[in-house]
């Protein structure tokens, strides 16, 4: 009987470490350092859901975030959340230009490599945002 413990042990062992950990320092790390592309949204150019769909993000290790587009650069902060009952990821953003504009999006989700999409869920609608590096 040992033998077998001793033969699945390593088994057991490989299968355990090559599990993908979801750990939230591990998702924020892969936002922060690389500009990201709002690519394709359902949402349209609706100011009210992305106000800012034609530019450029930087998220900053931290906090700071750094929007870019033709009209120029504006700054703010951002932070993620992690509710450990469902397993959902969400964001929330603040960026400042002529106004304040805060958004939160309330599902994140990495889709393959060098993309994720964003959830925002309103009382009538569901809105996808895609971004890509």
């Amino acid at each position: 009987m040992k033998k077998i413990y001793t033969a699945f042990f390593p088994v057991f062992l490989l299968l355990v470490t090559a599990c993908k950990k979801d750990h939230p320092d591990i998702f924020r790390n892969q936002l922060i350092g690389d500009t990201w592309e709002l690519y394709e949204t359902n949402a349209g150019n609706s100011f009210t859901v992305a106000p800012f769909v034609n530019g450029y993000y930087t998220f900053k290790s931290d906090g700071r975030l750094e929007y870019q587009d033709k009209t120029g650069t504006y700054e703010g902060d951002w932070q993620l959340y992690h509710d450990q009952n469902t397993g959902m990821r969400s964001m929330g953003f603040h960026i400042k230009n002529y106004y304040a504009i805060t958004e939160i999006f309330d599902n994140i989700e990495f889709t393959e490599v060098g993309h994720f999409t964003a959830t925002i869920i309103t009382s009538t609608q569901t809105y996808k945002l895609k971004f890509k590096r």
